[in-house]
C-alpha cells in the first residue's frame, strides 16, 4: 500500500563547484520516510532566507545528484533539496552554504 504522506526531508546535502565555471554540483541522501520518491529538485539561492531560487536542477533517476548551471561568477549561493512522491513535495532540506562560484 502507498503511504498517503509527503516525503521526508533529504539529508546529507553536499554542494561543490560543478567542474566548470558558474556551476554547483549537488548530492544528497534519500529521505527515510514518505514512500517512493519520484523526483527531487535542488535549488540555488543568493541568500539564506530563500525566496525565489536563482537556478535549479531536477533528478528523476540514477545517482542522487544533479548540477545547477547558469549561475553568476563570484557569487555565494545557498542550496536546498526537496523530494516529491505521488502525494506531493515535502519539506526542503535546510539551506546548505556553498562557496563562491568560479
Amino acid at each position: 500500500m502507498v503511504p498517503n504522506v509527503l516525503p521526508g526531508t533529504p539529508t546529507g546535502v553536499s554542494a561543490s563547484t560543478g567542474g566548470a565555471a558558474r556551476q554547483i554540483a549537488v548530492t544528497w541522501k534519500a529521505p527515510t520516510s514518505g514512500g517512493t520518491v519520484v523526483s527531487y529538485v535542488a535549488r540555488a539561492y543568493t541568500r539564506t532566507t530563500g525566496g525565489s531560487p536563482t537556478a535549479q536542477c531536477t533528478w528523476t533517476s540514477g545517482t542522487l545528484g544533479c548540477t545547477i548551471t547558469g549561475l553568476r561568477s563570484g557569487t555565494t549561493y545557498y542550496v536546498d533539496v526537496a523530494a516529491t512522491n505521488q502525494v506531493g513535495t515535502g519539506t526542503a532540506s535546510a539551506p546548505r552554504v556553498t562557496f563562491r562560484t568560479l
